[in-house]
Parts: structure tokens; C-alpha cells; sequence
């Protein structure tokens, strides 16, 4: 069993999550790239939520937690990564949502493994639907400015704030950047 305390809550600014409030729906069917407390904070908002997760020991603590809270509406999914493949060891992490249809689901919040973050998102288009959204956070890192390019079109809103450090506990900047697909 894992010692590892999901938090109840997304790691994101407070400025973020009450954007988020703003916009998710009860009837909203949610892919997540990266599983932890947003899993948590989404399922109890949605009706499905969608996730996966590359690391086991983080994985068997999220699935504790979904069990905890007995939350039923939450599909969560483990792809490790595949150190073999030297160019792309993320792939089958990344590439979980083209097992949906196109237009499945209402919104894609991609917030995994770091280098998964941009084929996701490109990957998320399609399965979106036209009005939904795809969330990518930690937009203001310079490895991920090239989503403003593969979501060109789409409406932008980003949304900046401060929060508690992943590793450190340090208070740290953070850019989350909600895009809005066109509707037809």
C-alpha cells in the first residue's frame, strides 16, 4: 500500500481552479493526461472522468484514494512509459485518448509526464468537441509555448497565478491556459 496523500484538489493557482469551477458541468466527460488530486476534485464534478498515469507507485495511491472516496465515474488507467523506445518512451502514454471516438469528450485537462504534455494536446483536438475545452497547465514553461501554435484558432484564456511547489514546497509561478475549440 502506498504512503503516498493525494491531495483533494488540483495543483493549480486558486485563480485556476475557480476558472475551472466556472466552466465544468455535471454531465461533462473528462480525458486527463496525469492523474493525482485534480483526478479527485474532476470526478466529483463530472460524470466520467478519463484518466491515465505513467508512475505505479502514484497510480496505486490515486486508485486508493478513487476507492476511498468511493467515486465510480472515474475510468483510471496505468501506461508506464517504455524506457526501450529512446525516441519516444511516452508514446502509449500520450496516445490513450485516440482510443475514443472523435468528439467524446467535453474537455481535456493535460497535466502528465512533461513531454507527453504537447502530443496530447494535439492529440485531444479531435477528440473533443466542438464548444469543449482542452486545459494545458504550466503553459508559461518554455517547452510547452509551441500548444499556442498546435491549438491556434481556438479560443485562449490564460489564467496566471502563484502555487505550492510540486517537489520543494516552494512557491512557484504558474501559467494555466484554457482552450476553447471552435463550434461548427
Amino acid at each position: 500500500m502506498s504512503t503516498i496523500k493525494i491531495p483533494p484538489h488540483p495543483c493549480l493557482s486558486q485563480a485556476a481552479i475557480d476558472h475551472f469551477e466556472s466552466i465544468l458541468r455535471p454531465d461533462f466527460r473528462i480525458f486527463e493526461l496525469g492523474a493525482g488530486g485534480s483526478t479527485l476534485w474532476l470526478a466529483r464534478r463530472a460524470a466520467q472522468v478519463v484518466s491515465v498515469e505513467h508512475d505505479r507507485e502514484w497510480y496505486e495511491a490515486v486508485e486508493a484514494a478513487i476507492i476511498s472516496e468511493d467515486l465510480a465515474n472515474v475510468d483510471l488507467r496505468y501506461q508506464p512509459l517504455q524506457p526501450e523506445d529512446k525516441l519516444n518512451p511516452w508514446k502509449d502514454y500520450s496516445i490513450e485518448i485516440l482510443q475514443f471516438n472523435n468528439d467524446f469528450f467535453d474537455l481535456a485537462f493535460v497535466d502528465g509526464w512533461d513531454p507527453a504534455r504537447l502530443p496530447c494536446a494535439a492529440y485531444a483536438q479531435g477528440k473533443v468537441k466542438p464548444g469543449g475545452y482542452v486545459v494545458v497547465d504550466d503553459t508559461n514553461q518554455p517547452y510547452l509555448q509551441a500548444v499556442f501554435g498546435i491549438l491556434q484558432g481556438w479560443a485562449r484564456h490564460d489564467v496566471a497565478g502563484r502555487i505550492l511547489g510540486r517537489i520543494d514546497g516552494a512557491i512557484v509561478d504558474n501559467q494555466t491556459t484554457f482552450f476553447r475549440k471552435p463550434e461548427l
